[in-house]
């Protein structure tokens, strides 16, 4: 009988505890409801105010970097720009190539036999070329399309990581 009058005494004062948790959460609940229509009503200038003070600004952001276990890098990201080729695209004038051909070599300082190479391959899209993104406006004035504001992940170890991500399932 005495554990049945103590354990009603201790749910009454559980259940007392309780409404009084539920109180204030209530009172504060309302006060920032009454807050929130005290400033939407009243203070509209504030609310002006600090919307004509929101700027965006773009930043861009890189994907990290892959590293093992020891903090060794597997794999960087670095900003560059791309030049690709398609199949159809390519040159049917030789004059035109050959121009092509040079101009690029020189801004980008690479060997003309390795960008000849590059377009003698038989693909359908493939990437001719990355440069850093210091020459992108040079090269831009060159060639009219190219797209060079991307990302390029580099596999320092591309024997070690060559099957990263081959068979998951996302």
């Amino acid at each position: 009988m005495k554990q049945l009058i103590r354990y009603r005494k201790r749910e009454k004062e559980f259940k007392g505890k309780i409404k009084i948790l539920f109180a204030v959460i209530l009172v504060l609940f309302a006060i920032v409801f009454f807050r929130l229509l005290y400033i939407n009503f009243f203070e509209e200038k504030v609310l002006k105010g600090a919307k004509d003070s929101v700027k965006i600004i773009s930043v861009q952001n890189y994907r990290g970097s892959i590293l093992d276990r020891n903090g060794v890098p597997l794999a960087i990201s670095y900003p560059v720009g791309y030049i690709y080729v398609y199949k159809f695209f390519l040159f049917s004038d030789e004059k035109k190539k050959e121009q092509f051909i040079k101009g690029l070599s020189r801004i980008l300082k690479i060997p003309q036999e390795e960008i000849r190479k590059k377009l003698s391959k038989n693909k359908d899209v493939f990437e001719l070329i990355t440069f850093p993104l210091e020459k992108a406006e040079e090269i831009r004035n060159f060639i009219r399309r190219i797209d060079y504001d991307k990302d390029k992940k580099m596999y320092t170890k591309p024997f070690i990581t060559a099957h990263v991500g081959v068979g998951q399932k996302y």
